[in-house]
């Protein structure tokens, strides 16, 4: 089973023209070539910011969770159920949002986002306070909603380089 980041570009992109129209992705492409991005977690947090200049910091952390969920539910529509925890932990990986998941203390926790310390921290933001973090929660609630029947999670901790989240 292999899951690559073409893949998960391609529902990034196709979603992201469904949401914002076509005349947006083609501006938001324009401007992913003009920077020369090519790994995917510079694409996502391109795709994050231009959603947030659309939409407002409110509006865009709705879309952006709402982007993570369908993506988890077009990828899983690609892959057998029994490869589903494997392509959830992959994506994660290869969009930035972790490079591993985990239980500790009744609590769900991914590790090593390369959004906070990369984009968030140097602007002087906090965890969930740019939509890109959303897009991430989203991915993460679409893939528990599949593998555990889990509906939502709340953010609830940073610490030692993991985000912690209720589910």
């Amino acid at each position: 089973m292999k899951l690559a980041e073409e893949e998960v570009l391609k529902e990034l992109l196709e979603l992201s023209e469904v949401v914002l129209g076509q005349k947006a992705v083609s501006m938001l492409k324009r401007r992913i070539e003009e920077k020369n991005l090519s790994r995917l977690s510079e694409i996502v947090f391109e795709l994050a910011q231009k959603v947030q200049d659309i939409f407002g910091e409110k509006g865009s952390h709705a879309v952006m969770r709402q982007i993570g969920r369908e993506v988890a539910k077009r990828l899983s529509k690609q892959h057998p159920p029994e490869d589903w925890e494997q392509i959830f932990r992959i994506g994660l990986r290869i969009m930035g949002f972790a490079e591993g998941i985990g239980d500790q203390d009744g609590f769900v926790y991914v590790r090593s986002c390369v959004f906070y310390p990369n984009f968030l921290e140097p602007r002087g933001l906090s965890p969930l306070q740019h939509c890109v973090c959303y897009g991430g929660v989203g991915f993460i609630e679409g893939f528990l909603n599949l593998l555990e029947g889990k509906k939502g999670v709340e953010w609830v901790k940073r610490e030692e380089n993991k985000c912690f989240f209720k589910a």
